[in-house]
């Protein structure tokens, strides 16, 4: 049984740009689910600000993170130019404050950017995994200013 499959969560918002100074989220253009392009070749920026909540008994154990921007359809989006899919990985370990009460669930502030990607117009989904379980989705779609509906 995968840990996140017992509790770990996660509260994502998509943003420009994020940062975590003093265990606090800083967001700069956040919350958006709609990124107006001028061109097909602009670039966009995308950022995840992340509230990770992990529960007491999952502290001090290795997590592994993916965040992922997929189609609408669970598609792997792979940017021109490369061969692997659009995603960020990495590990956590999350540590228990010398003071918490115990059982005390843990929030831990983490930002995740992707370097500036084109996208073609459609829909996406960003998504978080922790242990291969999905803990956070957010869709968004990618349209041109010109387009008409």
């Amino acid at each position: 049984m995968s840990v996140a499959g017992q509790g770990v969560r996660a509260n994502m918002l998509l943003c420009d740009a994020a940062q975590v100074v003093g265990e606090k989220l800083y967001i700069l253009g956040g919350g958006w689910a709609y990124a107006w392009l001028q061109n097909t070749e602009a670039p966009i920026s995308v950022a995840a600000a992340i509230d990770l909540v992990v529960p007491w008994d999952f502290a001090n154990r290795n997590l592994k993170l993916v965040l992922r921007i997929v189609t609408e359809d669970f598609e792997a989006v792979v940017p021109e130019g490369t061969e692997d899919p659009l995603q960020q990985e990495g590990n956590l370990v999350v540590g228990r404050a010398p003071m918490l009460r115990p059982g005390t669930d843990i929030h831990v502030p983490i930002v995740i950017p992707f370097a500036p990607v084109r996208l073609e117009p459609g829909g996406y989904v960003c998504e978080l995994l922790v242990d291969s379980d999905s803990v956070a989705r957010l869709g968004f779609q990618v349209a041109l200013l010109n387009a008409q509906p």
